[in-house]
């Protein structure tokens, strides 16, 4: 994988809440996007996107560049 991008946000209000923050409501989550290069799992991606196809769990590893594929995300 190239990039990938992916985000929440929640609205704030004038009046703080009982935990003490001023939030506005439930979070609002943003969809995944992500870029890689073609390979082995590009044609069984683009099959699921076009069939409608949904994943119950991914899981993406985020690796430090270097010698040491040191693991923070």
């Amino acid at each position: 994988m190239e990039d990938f991008d992916v985000g929440a946000s929640q609205s704030a209000s004038a009046t703080a809440t009982s935990a003490g923050g001023a939030t506005g409501g439930r979070a609002r989550m943003s969809d995944l996007f992500f870029r890689k290069t073609v390979d082995k799992s590009t044609p069984k991606l683009h099959e699921a996107c076009c069939s409608g196809k949904h994943f119950n769990e991914v899981t993406i590893a985020v690796n430090r560049a270097g010698a040491e594929k040191f693991k923070y995300l």
